[in-house]
């Protein structure tokens, strides 16, 4: 291990929401994240057909805890495209009745930062029955954590290199 690595790693509190039609049976999914390994779900659970987890994650950092839920979703739901909610917060504060800081918000200008693309575009990409829920309404527009739209651009992204390597293959 180099001198710079870190060797101490922070428990995070994972919730992740499965928003939407899954085409494996929703308790089967279920199950898989409460049975993985190397992660610990203190809480899924099944409602009106979205599936709620809360997963206990140590990583040195909340990207890698999050990279790990988001591995764990990949290999539970495969590449079916489902609206997922990702929520992590320090185990300390949230155990401790600390409140969570806010997460870092993206509003239409953001979410064209994000996407590389113009406000019209950005306009036009938040309509996308993809792309994830506001987590409020404001008079100025929608908010969405940027996290959420970090994480749709980067699976956009993955799903049009998928369509053009299949078409590259034909």
């Amino acid at each position: 291990m180099g001198a710079h690595e870190q060797t101490t790693s922070n428990n995070w509190v994972v919730s992740v929401t499965l928003n939407g039609p899954i085409t494996d049976d929703v308790d089967s999914v279920a199950e898989a994240i409460r049975c993985t390994g190397g992660l610990r779900a203190s809480a899924v659970f099944v409602i009106d057909g979205s599936v709620y987890a809360r997963l206990d994650v140590e990583a040195n950092s909340v990207s890698a805890a999050v990279v790990l839920v988001d591995d764990l979703l990949l290999d539970v739901i495969g590449d079916e495209w489902v609206p997922v909610a990702i929520i992590a917060e320090s185990k300390e504060g949230r155990d401790a009745g600390g409140v969570s800081q806010i997460p870092p918000l993206a509003g239409l200008a953001e979410v064209a930062d994000v996407l590389g693309i113009s406000g019209a575009e950005a306009s036009h990409a938040v309509r996308d029955p993809c792309f994830p829920a506001p987590v409020s309404t404001l008079a100025s527009g929608c908010v969405w954590t940027r996290s959420d739209v970090e994480t749709f651009a980067r699976l956009s992204a993955c799903r049009r290199a998928s369509k053009n390597l299949s078409r590259l293959s034909r």
